[in-house]
């Protein structure tokens, strides 16, 4: 496995690692061309930030490559409409991506401390009109009440959000007909089964007691999933 960092974070056994100096021309785009000489079966960019990287890399893709790498978005879908930006064809985009993994952290309610708990019926409307409890579901919710293995605050550690979309044949199609379309690119996700979408994500967490509503409201409440 071969990475291209910028910056280098945790150093991997048995993994090659390149860290990133534009300033001497090591770019992401220019190891990467390097690297498919050598023939990769799987390649990781930590980043595709501009239009070089991501021709190199979707084109790494198109023949026969694993490319992993992280785009910045406001979710999983989004990630079509990021790369169209960054000058690449929709039917580029179609053929070469085969999924999309979202991910947000939020705060994990204390183990030690948690306890079932009654939030106000404003909060748990707010829970369905998200998508993050479905209509007849009523689960216990719970909280952190506080203790010294959490410092008193009712969280312990973080536990992330995951919005997940893989790339169907229904979802190529849109990708090649409405990239630009969001809505489309959804409904066509959700048509074929290809999407777990971070509000309900978020719900079943919240419905296992191991996050808090606050915790995941205000991130869909600001369109993060």
């Amino acid at each position: 496995m071969v990475t291209v960092e910028d910056p280098i974070e945790y150093h991997l056994d048995g993994v090659t690692q390149v860290q990133v100096q534009p300033d001497i021309g090591v770019t992401f785009a220019t190891v990467l061309r390097t690297l498919l000489r050598q023939d990769p079966n799987v390649i990781l960019v930590g980043e595709t930030r501009d239009t070089e990287t991501a021709h190199m890399a979707i084109e790494a893709s198109m023949t026969g490559h694993l490319v992993l790498t992280s785009v910045h978005t406001n979710g999983a879908l989004e990630a079509v409409g990021r790369l169209v930006d960054l000058g690449i064809e929709p039917y580029a985009i179609a053929n070469g991506l085969n999924g999309v993994l979202h991910q947000r952290l939020v705060r994990r309610v204390c183990a030690a401390c948690a306890e079932p708990f009654e939030y106000p019926a404003q909060t748990v409307d707010m829970l369905y009109r998200a998508g993050a409890l479905l209509p007849g579901e009523s689960p216990t919710l719970r909280r952190g009440r506080g203790c010294p293995t959490c410092a008193n605050t009712g969280f312990k550690g973080r536990i992330a959000l995951y919005e997940v979309v893989v790339v169907s044949e229904a979802v190529r199609e849109a990708i090649t007909n409405s990239s630009d379309d969001l809505t489309v690119l959804r409904a066509a996700a959700r048509a074929s089964n290809a999407i777990i979408e971070m509000p309900r994500y978020a719900g079943v967490l919240v419905a296992m007691g191991l996050t808090a509503p606050g915790e995941v409201l205000h991130l869909l409440q600001r369109g993060g999933s």
